[in-house]
């Protein structure tokens, strides 16, 4: 049975009004608190729709809900998403959910995908109807998985794109309004003979020009090559940086592993311009917020000078599909 939101037509038949409060109070003693939808979506005043794409990272928490992010990639759990989306709404921030949490909730013993216990982690929100927040401008998507092309992470075997294609035909059995995205660029979905028609929204990190996607390109080459693949596959784009990780070296600063490095205020200002200017892209989401990364000066003066692009861009839409493609 959904979640009885406090949203919608308030005039209701008495017994009608009682029989829903009845039905909603179990939910509320266990201090569900989730926010009034706007009646009229989408709200422009959320960055991403009308003006603006959504600017933001992984591992903000609601206390970082402020400027100048307008966006944040969460993890939640059935308990704690009411919150997570009053905080958002709140703070005028766009929210990329992750419902199934991290990969240890759904492997196996050998560290490979098991479709199963994901499946069992996603449908622990099916009473949570998320369409207003869609339609309201609240929730961005549902990210299904992170890296699912890395094999390291999934015992050896990577997660397929047919997977990737059934986990988003899953999630469109609850909310067939959601969008749905994962962590895999355009250039490695197009690989194989899957058709997504489930899937929405691909996703390109850049991670310097020495690892991932970006190896041997310039930002404006692995910008230019996204953008090329997700038309080809009719999917909205979302770009993003590896901030602690994405470095050419310059920053002489290492990163989280050996030969890793962190981005230098110059590159983050360049890349971040070249991805956060693409008209295609939807959004601009990094990995990952790291306070002592992001008290340095001149590392805010730079992601603050990206940020500020991004508000001023032209919001556009990350469900592309069909044969116009023009933002």
């Amino acid at each position: 049975m959904p979640f009885c939101f406090p949203y919608g037509p308030r005039l209701r038949l008495a017994a009608l009004t009682l029989l829903a409060l009845v039905g909603c109070s179990a939910f509320e003693s266990q201090a569900d608190n989730f926010p009034d939808a706007g009646p009229n979506g989408p709200d422009s005043t959320y960055a991403g729709v009308g003006q603006g794409i959504p600017f933001g990272e992984f591992a903000l928490t609601p206390d970082h809900f402020r400027p100048p992010y307008t966006s944040a990639v969460v993890p939640v759990t059935r308990s704690s998403v009411a919150s997570v989306l009053r905080a958002a709404q709140d703070h005028k921030l766009r929210l990329v959910l992750n419902l199934a949490g991290g990969a240890s909730h759904y492997t196996n013993s050998d560290g490979t995908f098991n479709f199963e216990l994901w499946k069992a982690q996603v449908a622990t929100y099916r009473d949570v109807d998320f369409s207003p927040y869609v339609t309201e401008g609240l929730v961005l998507a549902h990210f299904l998985i992170d890296e699912p092309g890395a094999a390291l992470t999934w015992g050896g075997r990577p997660v397929s794109r047919a997977q990737i294609e059934e986990m988003a035909n899953y999630s469109k059995s609850i909310w067939p309004s959601l969008p749905t995205t994962v962590r895999a660029s355009a250039e490695w979905l197009r690989q194989g003979d899957t058709t997504y028609a489930s899937l929405d929204i691909a996703w390109a990190q850049w991670a310097g020009p020495g690892h991932g996607g970006g190896a041997g390109l310039t930002p404006e080459e692995f910008r230019d090559k996204n953008v090329a693949r997700a038309k080809e596959l009719q999917l909205g784009l979302i770009f993003g940086l590896n901030l602690l990780d994405g470095g050419d070296g310059s920053s002489e600063i290492t990163g989280t592993e050996p030969g890793w490095w962190q981005m230098s205020p110059p590159e983050l200002t360049h890349a971040g311009t070249v991805l956060a200017g693409a008209p295609y892209a939807c959004a601009l989401l990094s990995w990952r917020y790291h306070a002592p990364f992001e008290s340095r000066p001149d590392i805010r003066e730079a992601l603050d000078s990206v940020a500020r692009l991004a508000a001023t861009r032209g919001g556009t839409s990350c469900t592309r599909r069909g044969a116009d493609s023009t933002p």
